[in-house]
């Protein structure tokens, strides 16, 4: 069933947000500049919304809407 790979994937992509926010709290040296950081985010979310996307298209209800 594609919903639950959808929500992996959703959660995934949360944790990957998570960890570029808190990633130069841990580690100094790391730098990683707001625009990386938003560039970064609106590509993991534009994965999702793809994710989701295709995952309605597939399902038998959204097929009679």
């Amino acid at each position: 069933m594609n919903t639950k790979k959808t929500v992996v994937f959703v959660i995934a992509a949360l944790i990957v947000i998570a960890i570029l926010t808190l990633l130069p709290q841990f580690d100094p040296e790391i730098k990683v500049s707001n625009e990386e950081k938003v560039l970064l985010s609106i590509m993991v979310v534009n994965d999702v919304l793809e994710r989701i996307k295709e995952d309605l298209d597939e399902h038998p209800a959204a097929r009679l809407a």
